[in-house]
C-alpha cells in the first residue's frame, strides 16, 4: 500500500484553493482574466520548483 505524500498533498491542495480564489475574484471583476491565468502560473511555477 502506497503511502501518502502530506507535502505533496497540501501542495496540491493549495495550487487548487488558489486556483479557486482567482477564478472567484476575475468573476467577480476585482482582478482580469489575464491577471487570474499569470498568478496561477506563478503559483504553479512555485510549486513545482519547490518540488525539485
Amino acid at each position: 500500500m502506497p503511502v501518502a505524500q502530506p507535502l505533496r498533498d497540501a501542495a496540491l491542495w493549495a495550487m487548487l484553493g488558489a486556483a479557486e480564489g482567482v477564478s472567484w475574484a476575475a468573476v467577480q471583476g476585482a482582478i482580469t482574466e489575464a491577471q487570474a491565468k499569470e498568478e496561477l502560473k506563478a503559483v504553479t511555477m512555485t510549486m513545482v520548483q519547490a518540488s525539485v
